[in-house]
């Protein structure tokens, strides 16, 4: 009976103590669990007044938070890149100096375009103008593409004698759309050169009519002759711009 209760007495001291140490870790599991609670608070909410930078009656110092505050550093510089990455990959290229109210001022007064004014797009802004051609008929459009009127992507210029398909002879399209191509490319952008450009026309337009693409930089825009018989096309496109599907 003594072993017993001597027995007895060792198990209840061993379980005691076992009670104790882990209520002592159930306290310090609290603290801490409590401590990042409130650190991750006051990172994300500890932000002092716009004009007296004080905070709970502390003064507010960015270069300390910073240094003292590795979270914070991380946080800020993850931000900052990611905003940056994002902001030059959605930007797209577009042609310096080009405007879309030069384009239509051309068209408009030589060859008496009209044009819709931007529509919104998939992806960008489309504005288009068109006229037909009294002599032959035949339909002569520009396309703009825009991320702003200021900001022009890339634009076509379109002969399209489909609409008097077997009624007239190629060489009167070809010349009209000489024509037409040698006064577009007189827009102004940087480092544009009408003379050259207006050369570079005449001699590709009548190769133009067949599969394959004719292609020249200029300045800082590049200029592309490509298309049929019936429907030619004139694009002038950013240097390294890629035009994706409207």
């Amino acid at each position: 009976m003594r072993f017993n209760t001597i027995k007895e007495r060792r198990l209840d001291k061993m379980n005691g103590k076992l009670m104790g140490r882990w209520l002592i870790g159930c306290i310090v599991f609290a603290i801490i669990l409590m401590s990042s609670s409130a650190y991750a608070q006051k990172l994300v909410t500890f932000r002092p007044d716009t004009e007296s930078d004080v905070f709970m009656g502390f003064k507010w110092d960015e270069d300390m938070a910073t240094m003292n505050n590795p979270f914070y550093s991380v946080i800020e510089t993850y931000t900052t890149e990611h905003q940056n990455r994002s902001t030059n990959k959605d930007e797209p290229k577009t042609i310096p100096g080009l405007t879309a109210a030069n384009i239509k001022s051309i068209l408009e007064k030589n060859w008496g375009l009209v044009f819709s004014g931007p529509q919104k797009g998939k992806l960008l802004l489309h504005d288009s103008g068109e006229a037909v051609d009294s002599d032959t008929g035949i339909h002569l459009m520009c396309d703009i593409y825009e991320t702003s009127p200021q900001k022009v992507q890339w634009v076509n210029f379109i002969v399209d004698a489909s609409y008097v398909m077997g009624l007239i002879e190629i060489d009167r399209i070809t010349k009209l759309a000489e024509r037409y191509f040698s006064s577009c490319v007189t827009i102004s952008y940087d480092g544009a050169n009408p003379t050259k450009a207006k050369q570079w026309v005449a001699k590709n337009v009548w190769k133009a009519v067949k599969p394959g693409e004719f292609s020249i930089q200029i300045g800082k825009a590049e200029i592309n002759l490509f298309g049929t018989e019936y429907m030619r096309t004139l694009q002038i496109t950013p240097i390294g711009g890629v035009t994706p599907l409207y």
